[in-house]
Formats: structure tokens, sequence, C-alpha cells
């Protein structure tokens, strides 16, 4: 990890660099891209770091406003260097992709599944499937260059894993102990909470209920997949599918000329069949509609251009395979 971001850093600074992320960046991508800028601005107080989203999600928008965070797009995005966080490809950059010069050196750093072609798209990659978020990989970031933490970073950082963790659901021993250091910072642990619950609009409502009335149900061997489309609020729906009793939700939808795949599954379909939603199937669909899939074992997703309905058959077989044991 060290040596990774010295290698980076020592080719790219002083000069101007871009931390980017998926769309609609989550509380662990938005707090990742924050807390690891101020760590290269303490590092290196020459180099200039611009922190840029597609979009954002409406709880990442409280963290925002809670403080004061500045995510404005400049008008000049020049950039020398390109740091990607929480995310494995610039195709989830959505249209931001466009805006941002891709021929410069880039540094991947995730908790992710590592992207079929990412030997091919940099050499600077710090991958740790292992982390529960990309959040406790900056803070592990910040021990190994024996930086402070502010409280404000400390807080970030917090919300990251608790949000990725689902509220410590995921965590693990690690997890727990890097979250008691951080709360030495003088955090509110049930203010983090309060700042991460969300109470879902109406729009986001119908969706998940309109995903409910469209599902289609199909049985490989003992496990149910519930498939669904609405125009937003995908990952949402399948949240809402898999709390109906699914073993494995996809949920998709189409506007203008993107489509947009979400997938989760349980924790007991993953361990009885060694399921991995970004690797058997995310990752496979993403070349078939111009678009790339990746995400985590039980929640990936897969944004495209073209070809929804081959992709959607392409991503039943895949499913019928692993889960009848014949991949």
């Amino acid at each position: 990890m060290f040596q990774v971001l010295q290698e980076f850093f020592q080719t790219v600074v002083p000069a101007r660099i871009i931390i980017a992320t998926h769309e609609n960046a989550d509380p662990d991508a938005l707090c990742s891209a924050f807390t690891l800028r101020h760590l290269i601005e303490s590092l290196y107080p020459e180099t200039k770091v611009t922190i840029c989203f597609n979009d954002l999600s409406l709880i990442s928008q409280q963290i925002v406003n809670k403080f004061n965070l500045d995510t404005a797009l400049p008008d000049d995005l020049t950039n020398d260097g390109i740091i990607l966080v929480d995310a494995n490809h610039p195709e989830q950059l959505g249209t931001l992709k466009n805006r941002i010069n891709l021929e410069v050196p880039l540094l991947i750093v995730d908790h992710h599944n590592p992207h079929i072609d990412m030997e091919k798209i940099t050499k600077y990659t710090i991958i740790n499937e292992e982390s529960i978020a990309t959040s406790e990989m900056i803070f592990e970031i910040y021990q190994a260059f024996n930086v402070q933490l502010s409280q404000i970073d400390a807080c970030l950082i917090t919300l990251g894993i608790l949000y990725d963790s689902r509220h410590l659901l995921l965590a693990n021993n690690k997890t727990i102990n890097i979250l008691h250091q951080l709360l030495n910072y003088g955090i509110d642990y049930s203010d983090m909470v309060e700042l991460l619950t969300f109470y879902m609009d109406r729009s986001e409502r119908i969706a998940r209920l309109k995903a409910a009335q469209r599902v289609i149900l199909h049985e490989f061997d003992e496990w149910i997949v519930a498939v669904s489309h609405v125009s937003t609020y995908e990952a949402s729906a399948c949240r809402a599918l898999m709390s109906l009793g699914a073993d494995v939700a996809l949920v998709y939808g189409k506007k203008k000329d993107e489509i947009r795949f979400s997938t989760r599954a349980t924790s007991e379909i993953i361990k009885k069949t060694n399921l991995n939603l970004a690797k058997d199937v995310m990752e496979k669909i993403g070349p078939i509609m111009e678009g790339e899939g990746g995400g985590h074992e039980g929640a990936a997703g897969c944004n495209g251009k073209t070809n929804l309905e081959a992709g959607l058959q392409m991503a039943l077989e895949l499913l019928k395979l692993k889960l009848t044991g014949k991949s």
C-alpha cells in the first residue's frame, strides 16, 4: 500500500489531481474522497486536488450539508493524475469521464472485486476485498503515512464505515477495532447513526412498490430470483425485493441512453453456492451492453448503453448455471 502510493505521488506531484468516484456517490465514496484529499494536501501542500462527483445519493447530501463540504465542480477540470475511489473502472464515473483527461496516471483505491481489465487500465492499484469499506482503507493509509486525522476526517471515515457495513452488521474484528480508534476522537456514535438515517421520499416508495408489482420470479433449484424494472431507485428496489423474500434480486432501469442493472443476494446463497454477483454476472454482461459491471459478491451493478434484453437474458442464464451447480 505505502509503496504504491509513493510511486503514484512521485509520478504526478506537484500537479493537479482529480479524485473521482462512481455515479450516485454513497457515503463511503463521498467520505473516502474527502479524507483522501485532506491526506494528500497534508503530504503535498503544493498539489491541487479536486473532488469530482457525477451526482450524490440523498444520504451523502445530508453529510455534505452537515459538514459544509464543497462538492461544486469547477469549470476547469484540467488534471495530471486521477485517483478513483470506491470504484474500479473509469466507466463507473458516468458522464464525468467525458470531462476529464483519462490519459494520465490513474490510481485505484477500492474494496470491490478487481475489474477484469484492471491490469490494462493502470499499474497503480490498492485493492482490498477484505475491507468492509473503502473508508476503512483510507484510515489505514493515514496510519501508513503517520498522518493525524482531524476530528472531521474521523467523523467522515466513521460514516463511510458505518454505511458500507450496514451499521456494523457486516463488520469484522478489524472494523470494530478501527471504529474504536475513531470514536476516541470525541465522536458521538449516536450522532453518526442519526446522520445516516434517511426517510424515503414518496418517489422512492413508489419505485419500490412498482418493483414489487412488476416482479417476475424465477426458481433455480431451491433459490428464488426476483426480477423487476423501475425508472429510478434500482438499488433501493432491489433491497425491497430482498426484504420480501428473494434470494437474489435483479432490478433494471432505462433512462435516456443509459441502462442500469442492480443486483443483491443473501449471505446464505453466497455461502452455499459461492455466488459472486460481480464476477459471475455483472462483469460478464457489461460488454454485451456496451458498458461495465462490477461490485461485490452480494451487491453489484452494471451500466450500459444498449441491448437491455440480451443483457437481462444472459444475466439470468449465468445465475441459473451458477445456482444449479452447472457452471
